[in-house]
């Protein structure tokens, strides 16, 4: 690639460009007018930089063919290059702009920085969890579109009236595949990034306190120098309406995200099927948190009981309950005084659990205790025991039961 050459016609493009307002700013007034802000470069200036751009072979990769980026795939034309050399430019430098073009060039993959912004938690400083997933205050979440977006109050018609606002973010950094097919080409199959990860570390941060987070939305964004990027991966996520109104913010203290930070070390260790079941538990508990109607709370309660405790065992074998409250006690209890009480707390929450299901009413008391103090134990409860499980492993139940 004839670089110098390059160098010049960037810079006499950039002399002769001009800041303007984006039209399109009228259809996004809840994005921060400095996002709209673009450099307007004189046609001639503009047609002599595509030109120098069409004589180099290498850069034939951005003559209408797809950028895959994350998963996401957008088609980017030579003036596309030219629009993003001038702009990046505007900021870096002609010929640093140019260099970094050479780089992408060179390099056979694409960084990435992946964020999920989160309500329920917060923390006060940056955190490591495993596998270089960070927990980190708002305030330094970099600056970016993508973040205008995600982070931005919630608009009413397209976005749902009671969508929580973030109260903190998780982040992590992520190799991709570089890749220019053909308009046509069907598979798009290079990877999306590990968003599943930042949502698996989102759950299990709910059993600190435990607490109730929740990924109000996430997106992927490359590294300044990828040139013709585009915002990838972005999603806004959307719970029941009925949820948002109710939740509080839990803050994470130094030593809960030490203690996070463990217990996601642990989880990420584990298989893939151990994982899955896992995930059933630690969801319903953290749905159970979130739901402001006692039946709904307590039929979830009893489902991440469920999956934890008795996901060996066939629905029609044996009196199901019964064998719940006897691990529940038995894993959980150090002395028999301790597991009566466990197990008779279990008996409650399921008593409450049945009548949600088969009446769609909770009832307001359990032997003259509050059935909304009982389920907030048993919140409780199945949090200790998640936490016991990630830490020790699953039991043999027969020898925990029997010895």
């Amino acid at each position: 690639m004839d670089g110098p050459q390059l160098v010049t016609a960037v810079e006499e493009a950039l002399r002769r460009s001009v800041i303007v307002d984006d039209p399109a700013a009228d259809r996004f007034p809840w994005v921060p007018r400095r996002v709209f802000k673009k450099l307007r470069v004189s046609s001639a200036e503009k047609e002599r930089l595509i030109a120098v751009i069409q004589a180099q072979d290498e850069l034939a990769i951005f003559d209408n063919r797809l950028q895959v980026l994350c998963g996401l795939a957008h088609q980017v034309t030579h003036q596309d290059l030219a629009d993003w050399l001038v702009a990046r430019a505007h900021e870096a430098g002609a010929t640093a702009v140019v260099e970094e073009l050479k780089r992408y060039l060179r390099e056979k993959e694409i960084p990435f920085l992946e964020v999920a912004a989160l309500s329920g938690v917060s923390v006060a400083e940056p955190s490591d969890l495993a596998r270089g997933i960070r927990v980190i205050p708002l305030s330094e979440v970099p600056d970016s579109l993508a973040k205008d977006l995600v982070f931005s109050e919630p608009i009413p018609l397209l976005l749902g009236t009671h969508r929580p606002s973030p109260s903190a973010a998780l982040t992590c950094r992520s190799l991709l595949p570089k890749s220019h097919p053909r308009p046509g080409i069907q598979d798009l199959s290079l990877g999306e990034g590990r968003r599943q990860e930042l949502l698996d570390a989102c759950l299990l941060l709910t059993l600190q306190g435990p607490s109730a987070p929740f990924c109000v939305g996430s997106y992927a964004i490359p590294e300044p120098w990828i040139p013709c990027q585009q915002i990838a991966g972005v999603g806004i996520s959307r719970p029941f309406a009925v949820e948002t109104p109710f939740l509080h913010t839990v803050p994470l203290t130094s030593e809960m995200l030490e203690h996070a930070k463990h217990l996601h070390e642990r989880f990420t260790s584990l298989s893939e099927p151990s994982k899955a079941k896992l995930r059933i538990s630690v969801e319903r508990l953290n749905w159970a948190m979130r739901r402001p109607w006692l039946a709904d709370k307590a039929i979830d309660l009893g489902v991440a009981f469920e999956a934890l405790f008795l996901s060996d065992r066939e629905p029609d074998r044996g009196e199901l309950g019964f064998t719940l409250r006897i691990r529940g006690a038995r894993f959980l209890g150090s002395s028999l005084g301790e597991r009566i009480e466990i197990a008779e707390l279990i008996r409650r929450i399921y008593r409450i659990r049945s009548e949600a299901v088969h009446t769609g009413i909770a009832p307001p008391q359990v032997n003259g205790i509050d059935s909304k103090d009982l389920l907030q134990e048993g919140v409780r409860l199945l949090a200790r025991a998640l936490d016991k499980v990630l830490r020790c492993g699953v039991p043999d139940w027969l020898q925990l039961v029997l010895e």
